[in-house]
C-alpha cells in the first residue's frame, strides 16, 4: 500500500466529515462497501470510526452517502451529449465518472 495514497484518502475522509457528509470505505477501484453501511444512511461516522478504517494495510476508496444524512443530492449524467443547458452554468462540485459526470 502506498502510504501517501492512504494518507491522502484519510485526509479527504476527515474533510468530508467536517462537511457533515456521511461516508463509508469501499473496496479500492470498486463500489463494494468494506463495512456494513446501512447505519450510515441515518448518521455519519465518527472521527474514531474513520480512523479505524485506516488502521489496516489495505487501500480503500470512499463513498459519500447521499440524501438527507449528508444533505446532498447528486445528478448523474451518463453522457455529455444529454447534459441539460441549465446545469452547465451552475456552480457545484463535479466528479468525472467512467461514463459521464456526477453534479
Amino acid at each position: 500500500m502506498s502510504e501517501k495514497t492512504s494518507e491522502k484518502t484519510l485526509t479527504q475522509a476527515l474533510k468530508y466529515l467536517d462537511l457533515n457528509f456521511s461516508i463509508i470505505p469501499i473496496v479500492y477501484k470498486q463500489k463494494k462497501p468494506l463495512i456494513p453501511w446501512k447505519k450510515y444512511q441515518k448518521v455519519p461516522p465518527t472521527r474514531e470510526e474513520i480512523l479505524s478504517w485506516f488502521k489496516n494495510e489495505t487501500l480503500l476508496n470512499l463513498a459519500v452517502i447521499t440524501g438527507r444524512v449528508s444533505r446532498l443530492v447528486v445528478i448523474d449524467i451518463d453522457s455529455k451529449d444529454v447534459l441539460p443547458a441549465w446545469l452547465k452554468n451552475i456552480e457545484t462540485w463535479i466528479a468525472k465518472t467512467s461514463r459521464g459526470y456526477h453534479f
